[in-house]
């Protein structure tokens, strides 16, 4: 473990603003990510951003207590849900810039998206059968443990 957290290290550069990696690899089943690639990340001022889509639902995944600043999955792996439906965490102290606008949210009668809430993010129609099949996934998946 540890000459891999050192070699994470020199792979950072001057311009480095995050790291990311894959949590696991459904191909071998090997768990790749770590908590002290978040910690390195964390320690270099870095965003950690880990990709989940192959571990969720089989591992535990605590964001605070792996140091993931950011993670995506997808719903329909072993969460089980319906495909065409994924999620991205961001944690809090995380402020998204718009760099493309298009559509207006929640909002019709304004040009532009606020973004200062979190409905503010859900522009365009939810995939609420999507939406349905996970809740109904997940309370499985505890329900069964």
């Amino acid at each position: 473990m540890r000459r891999v957290l050192k070699k994470l290290t020199h792979l950072i550069r001057p311009n480095t603003t995050m790291v990311i990696i894959n949590h696991g690899s459904n191909v071998t089943g090997e768990l790749i990510y770590k908590q002290g690639y978040g910690g390195i990340a964390h320690k270099y001022k870095l965003f950690m951003f880990v990709d989940s889509s192959q571990a969720i639902g089989n591992v535990e995944i605590s964001v605070e207590t792996d140091n993931i600043d950011i993670m995506a999955f997808s719903c329909h792996k072993s969460l089980l849900g319906f495909t065409g439906v994924g999620a991205l965490y961001f944690n809090n102290d995380i402020k998204i810039n718009q760099i493309i606008t298009g559509g207006t949210g929640i909002r019709s009668e304004s040009d532009e998206i606020d973004l200062l809430e979190e409905s503010d993010y859900e522009t365009g129609t939810i995939n609420m059968p999507g939406l349905l099949s996970l809740n109904y996934s997940l309370e499985f998946i505890e329900n069964n443990q």
